[in-house]
């Protein structure tokens, strides 16, 4: 593993490039850092070079063993505050069409909830969390709350067509796997 971060560091410098130490991370994807002494101990430039689990890179969470629940988790929170800030000014302004608050949802909200989604490996709990945070985004737009919802019986589809969405999430029911799509949909 040393010689590997040597190498790197001369082609780095042969690319008159520098390598930050300090800020260098080593992540070994399937491998814990807790138990593997040799990962620990990568020395480079009399500097030791951190063993994590995951790390952020490009405002994405990447995790060592693959998963991608704590990217998710990032991803709704920084999406529930786009939604949040849109709130009162968009979404409950009645002077707005639904067709321009859709056009906002989508641009705004979505693409923070979905950004680097394409690289994600889908799981049936991150989907699910997913379409709730989806679902609370499109009944606070159209003004339907969880006990109306529960009360009136709406399901989460009636409410994605009074929206006029035809979904975030696609499924492929022949290969049992999940497809996020970036744009949902307007009804033709």
């Amino acid at each position: 593993m040393e010689r590997a971060a040597s190498i790197l560091k001369s082609v780095v410098s042969e690319w008159g490039l520098v390598l930050s130490i300090p800020k260098t991370k080593l992540l070994v994807a399937g491998a814990p850092c807790d138990k593997e002494e040799e990962l620990r101990a990568l020395h480079l430039d009399e500097c030791v070079v951190e063993c994590v689990p995951d790390f952020k890179y490009l405002g994405s969470v990447v995790d060592g063993r693959g998963g991608i629940m704590k990217e998710v988790k990032e991803r709704i929170a920084k999406a529930s505050r786009a939604f949040g800030a849109l709130k009162e000014p968009v979404f409950r302004d009645k002077n707005l069409s639904l067709a321009t608050k859709r056009l906002v949802y989508k641009a705004v909200v979505l693409a923070t909830l979905l950004y680097g989604s394409e690289t994600w490996t889908t799981k049936h709990g991150a989907v699910r969390k997913l379409e709730v945070f989806h679902n609370r985004c499109l009944r606070g737009i159209l003004g339907i709350s969880a006990m109306q919802q529960r009360m009136e019986h709406i399901s989460s589809v009636q409410v994605a067509k009074r929206f006029g969405d035809g979904g975030v999430l696609g499924r492929h029911d022949d290969s049992k796997t999940v497809v996020l799509a970036w744009a949902c949909r307007e009804n033709e």
